[in-house]
């Protein structure tokens, strides 16, 4: 497996995204396609916490495909409380067909989550 990196992925594959931002991520395989039906499970945990699950959502494969997008709307990535300023760190991982971890805690370490603050909304005076 492979995740596209982008903007808020860098190469040791930690998400940096602004709290209330909708997430995106593309799994890729191209020697062995995602099947329909496949399931991804994806998860955000509290750091130094894996038992602490903060966010878990499900996803089935609908059509043969060598990519596959997880998506996490901007409601779903308000989690915990505002942050005023600096970052708030998260671990998650990606869970492929029930019976093994595709992206998560290995040799390396946790996957990490870094959420950003976001600007709070106006009240109307």
């Amino acid at each position: 497996f492979n995740m596209r990196l982008d903007s808020i992925i860098d190469e040791n594959l930690t998400i940096h995204i602004n709290r209330g931002d909708q997430l995106e991520l593309t799994l890729i395989d191209n020697e062995n396609p995602f099947i329909a039906g496949d399931k991804f499970k994806f998860s955000i945990m509290k750091a130094n916490d894996s038992t602490t699950v903060l966010l878990q959502k499900e996803y089935i494969v609908e059509n043969n495909t060598n990519s596959f997008d997880i998506v996490v709307s901007s409601e779903e990535m308000r989690l915990g409380d505002p942050i005023k300023t600096g970052t708030k760190t998260y671990w998650y991982e990606i869970e492929h067909n029930g019976i093994y971890t595709v992206i998560g805690y290995d040799q390396q370490g946790p996957k990490q989550l870094i959420m950003y603050p976001e600007a709070a909304s106006k009240e109307d005076n």
